[in-house]
């Protein structure tokens, strides 16, 4: 997404996102489960609790988006980041559902959210508030990726990647008022495992 309250550029944060995505999922599905979430947790706990406890403290805060502002909206001065959300998210998703489909949801994330806003922050055929026809396309194109990646090398049928790549679009132009850090890989992700329990 184009965010209309950033005036910094968001390439930073995109980046930064993608890549801690894609390396979250990588780590999980090359480190054993019983080690990983333990240090997924605490770092998740980490997270929030450093959002948390910057809101109290008004100069702590302040400094804390001053050095980090190339990976901070001016929304999250006084929300959780994006990063929070992420890692939140990652922990659900590796409590929930197969390695493999917790690692790919987040690579549909780590994928596709980026690319969307790429795009979406360039004249495009309205879809949905900011969102594009062209961004959403970009979006699915980009999580299609990972969709035929796990297909060859994860074990998940390309069918039901494909699938999880059409939700995770959909969520993604979708203006829920959940972040879509979460929304993207938990019902992407949901969707893929219950088609692996079928």
């Amino acid at each position: 997404m184009c965010s209309a309250t950033a005036p910094q550029p968001e390439w930073p944060r995109r980046l930064f996102h993608a890549l801690g995505a894609i390396t979250i999922a990588l780590v999980g599905l090359a480190m054993p489960w019983s080690l990983f979430v333990p240090l997924l947790i605490l770092a998740a706990v980490a997270f929030v609790t450093v959002d948390l406890v910057r809101f109290k403290h008004s100069r702590l805060n302040r400094w804390y988006v001053k050095r980090l502002r190339p990976f901070i909206r001016t929304t999250e001065v006084s929300r959780l980041t994006g990063a929070s959300y992420m890692a939140i998210a990652a922990v659900v998703a590796f409590l929930s559902f197969d390695p493999a489909v917790a690692a790919l949801s987040l690579c549909f994330l780590g994928a596709g959210d980026p690319v969307s806003g790429i795009i979406g922050c360039r004249p495009g055929t309205r879809l949905l508030g900011n969102k594009t026809v062209e961004s959403s396309l970009g979006c699915f194109a980009a999580c299609l990726v990972p969709a035929v990646l796990f297909s060859l090398f994860g074990g998940i049928p390309l069918l039901f990647g494909v699938a999880g790549a059409v939700v995770a679009t959909v969520v993604e132009a979708l203006p829920l008022p959940v972040n879509d850090n979460i929304t993207v890989p938990l019902m992407s992700g949901g969707l893929v495992a219950l088609l692996m329990l079928l």
